[in-house]
């Protein structure tokens, strides 16, 4: 294989081999964190009051919208829940920053309303298998 000496380089059974097992193994990892999200995986919206846990909200595909309300410690909280994903909608909140975060639908999202001392939180649920945003 000496190319300096103007031979042509030809490929050889055993260079057919390691590409076809390069491939194989870019397949089978693509393969593998596709179906890392099974069925029956899902995550869950904790809710919070003053520090005290309120309610658990499993967050599913397919699930339709619903509202939740909180009593806070300057009046009621909406939060709204949409299949994977939960929202702060309303809160008696001066400011409204709790509001504008929107929907949160990832284990370690948070929104926080300081004012009314309500806190929803996305938490891994029991045999969810967690990828980083960098592989996914």
């Amino acid at each position: 294989m000496d190319l300096a000496s103007g031979k042509k380089w030809q490929a050889k059974a055993g260079d057919f081999f390691i590409v076809a097992l390069a491939l194989g193994l870019a397949f089978a990892s693509m393969a593998t964190i596709s179906s890392t999200k099974k069925e029956g995986n899902y995550t869950t919206a904790v809710i919070e009051v003053a520090g005290r846990e309120i309610k658990q909200v499993k967050l599913e595909k397919g699930m339709g919208r619903k509202k939740i309300t909180v009593d806070g410690f300057r009046g009621p909280s909406v939060i709204e829940v949409e299949g994977q994903k939960v929202r702060m909608l309303k809160s008696a909140c001066p400011d409204k920053l709790c509001v504008s975060m929107g929907w949160i639908e990832s284990e370690g999202e948070t929104i926080v309303c300081l004012p009314n001392r309500v806190v929803v939180k996305i938490v891994e649920s029991p045999g969810e298998r967690r990828i980083d945003a960098v592989t996914e």
